[in-house]
């Protein structure tokens, strides 16, 4: 019979294998260098192509992204994502936001850095606002402290 000509098999789960997860995979703390400002935040880079950043902003200001990537080099990556603004006062959508990544990740994949752009639109998608500046990011460990992030 055919199902015994290779024997048994095992199941394998993919993080098994170091060179099936990409570098990029895993939690980071992120700083935004913008032109008005600071921003921080936590992205969680995901091995389907998906990610998640929580930002230091307030819930209603969009602190939740939810975002689509790809690996579009060595150690290239382009990150698209996207992010719903409220007004807190009466609780509704008044802007919409896509932010891009373009970065690098360094040879021990520990840091990655690059240039973020977020573009703001109205609700009819008219564009309110293009801002352009860096970002810099440290990968979260099982040891890392808080004291380490702030």
């Amino acid at each position: 019979m055919a199902r015994d000509e290779f024997g048994r098999g095992s199941p394998l789960l993919v993080a098994d294998r170091e060179e099936s997860v990409d570098g990029i995979v895993g939690l980071w703390k992120v700083t935004y260098l913008l032109p008005d400002g600071t921003g921080l935040g936590f992205q969680q880079w995901h091995s389907d192509g998906t990610e998640i950043h929580n930002a230091d902003a307030p819930a209603a200001a969009g602190n939740i992204c939810l975002g689509v990537w790809k690996k579009t080099g060595k150690y290239h990556y382009t990150l698209n994502h996207f992010y719903l603004v409220s007004d807190p006062a009466t609780d509704t959508v008044i802007a919409r936001v896509q932010l891009r990544e373009e970065i690098d990740l360094d040879h021990g994949g520990d840091e990655h850095f690059g240039i973020v752009t977020f573009d703001v639109y109205d609700l009819n998608g008219k564009l309110l606002n293009h801002t352009q500046g860096t970002v810099q990011a440290t990968r979260i460990t099982v040891k890392t402290d808080l004291k380490d992030l702030f």
